[in-house]
C-alpha cells in the first residue's frame, strides 16, 4: 500500500521564473576553433621532363641469357 504523495517527485515551483534548481548549471554552447587559411608554400621548381643524368634508356634483361637457364636440381 504505497502512497502515491510519498512516490511522487517533488517538482520545481514553476511560479517563480528563472530559478534554477541547487546543483545544475547551464549548459555552455562549445564554440568550434577558429578557421585558419593554409600556410604560404614556396614556390617549388617545375618538374623537368627527363630525369638528368640518363642518356640512354634502360635495357630490359636478355631473357636468352645466363640467368635463365634452366638449372638442373643437384642429385
Amino acid at each position: 500500500m504505497n502512497k502515491p504523495e510519498r512516490n511522487a517527485e517533488p517538482t520545481p515551483d514553476p511560479g517563480i521564473p528563472g530559478k534554477q534548481q541547487p546543483g545544475k548549471e547551464e549548459p555552455t554552447p562549445v564554440q568550434p576553433p577558429p578557421v585558419q587559411p593554409p600556410p604560404d608554400k614556396p614556390e617549388l621548381d617545375p618538374i623537368p621532363e627527363e630525369l638528368p643524368g640518363r642518356e640512354k634508356p634502360h635495357k630490359p634483361a636478355d631473357p636468352q641469357g645466363q640467368a635463365f637457364d634452366k638449372q638442373s636440381p643437384i642429385t
